[in-house]
């Protein structure tokens, strides 16, 4: 009987650590490491579709590349939409921005600003749009804390 109530308890008590565990991995955790993945996807992104931003289209450009263009643009904009969302949905976060395991939220709301300023200005038209599209690309880089020198 006594060793019954022992294997009960310990088993009882293995599932409720093991529960709460998965909770605070899914509802915190997974949603910390989103951000970080997001940021990531965002210095990569900046970094591949440079070309598609900081270079003028012509008329005489390709269909195909146009539509290269348009896919980066919205791939950007997707990009924007996701860290803004982690950022607001996210528990606690001054809890986690204290732990320094996010990004202050006013900076994230605020590279996600320049993330879709990039999208908008994809494919630029002229110099100002090109010159639009770089410093956003590298001011949102400097909001989430990533080497700007990285796109050039």
């Amino acid at each position: 009987m006594e060793i019954a109530i022992t294997v009960g308890a310990t088993i009882g008590g293995g599932v409720t650590v093991f529960v709460i565990g998965q909770i605070f991995v899914v509802l915190f955790l997974e949603r910390i490491r989103t951000q970080a993945r997001c940021i990531e996807e965002i210095a990569e992104a900046l970094v591949m579709y440079a070309q598609f931003y900081s270079s003028p289209i012509s008329p005489k450009t390709p269909k195909g590349k146009l539509e290269q263009i348009q896919s980066a643009s919205i791939d950007i904009r997707r990009l924007a939409a996701l860290l803004r969302a982690n950022a607001q949905t996210l528990r606690f976060y001054k809890v986690w921005r204290c732990l320094r395991l996010v990004q202050p939220k006013d900076k994230v709301v605020a590279a996600s600003k320049e993330l879709i300023l990039v999208s908008n200005v994809c494919p630029p038209i002229g110099m100002d749009q090109i010159n639009a599209g770089i410093a956003a690309s590298s001011e949102a880089l400097r909001l989430l804390g990533i080497d700007s020198g990285l796109v050039s």
